[in-house]
């Protein structure tokens, strides 16, 4: 059985989440800009990690096994209310991750 975890960022996910954030199935569904350099795509990853570890914002990585397959983020928030906006790499989609995380306290 897999193990999924919700966790901060860190630095030795810098590959996953551009991998995850330049695939053109996610690009279709997930609002991220098209990169037109390596260092675009490096500076929101450095964005995203300080969020993950930021009381102010909601980002996650979701990990399966310890290996990065998603996050999970805010995308709007009213003042105890909060939407929520996931990602998943399609090599991951259609096992409930997201389901599963959401269910996460």
């Amino acid at each position: 059985m897999n193990s999924l975890v919700l966790k901060p960022l860190s630095e030795t996910d810098e590959a996953a989440v551009i991998r995850i954030l330049t695939d053109d199935i996610v690009k279709k569904t997930y609002m991220v800009p098209d990169f037109t350099s390596q260092d675009q795509a490096q500076k929101l990853f450095l964005r995203l990690k300080e969020f993950s570890r930021s009381q102010e914002r909601f980002v996650q990585g979701i990990y399966i096994d310890e290996h990065l397959v998603g996050m999970i983020n805010d995308v709007g928030i009213d003042g105890r209310r909060i939407e929520l906006g996931y990602v998943i790499h399609p090599d991951h989609h259609n096992r409930g991750y997201c389901t599963e995380a959401l269910k996460k306290p």
